[in-house]
């Protein structure tokens, strides 16, 4: 089965995939969802916290700045190759390579920094990997995590 940007054809141990209306009230829908994938997985539970950070910054950006389309978000939750991999799927939007945005000045105080770019730090730093890809139209971010031991 060929599933991911990144890994090409592997064996697939766990893989849920559901879609998310594109609205910041879905945020606790999408945490269930990756609940119970983790609890599927028999991961740790600190996973819970890590997973969710990373998809709700992902997820509330495009929420926030893909207002091109209200279609539904996809995220895509598998675990393979003992590695965590969780895509996200904006439809029908404009491209935002976010593996390409600046990195935010973390030496200023909250109040000389500009607003933006620090969440995206944030899951550039906490996710093994990151890889976007624009395809027709559709915006897939993709992250890898390698769970904790």
């Amino acid at each position: 089965m060929y599933l991911g940007l990144i890994s090409g054809l592997i064996q697939v141990k766990t893989n849920m995939k559901k879609k998310f209306k594109k609205e910041i009230q879905s945020l606790d829908a999408v945490f269930r969802f990756n609940h119970k994938f983790i609890a599927s997985c028999k991961l740790k539970k600190l996973m819970t916290f890590k997973m969710n950070l990373l998809i709700e910054e992902i997820f509330t950006n495009l929420v926030k700045y893909n207002k091109k389309s209200s279609n539904d978000v996809l995220i895509n939750l598998c675990l393979k190759k003992e590695n965590i991999w969780v895509s996200i799927t904006d439809f029908d939007v404009n491209s935002f390579n976010v593996t390409k945005t600046k990195q935010p000045d973390i030496s200023k105080s909250l109040q000389e920094r500009k607003v933006g770019g620090l969440g995206l730090h944030l899951v550039k730093n906490i996710a093994d990997k990151v890889e976007y890809k624009y395809i027709n139209g559709n915006s897939v971010i993709t992250l890898m995590i390698k769970p904790e031991k």
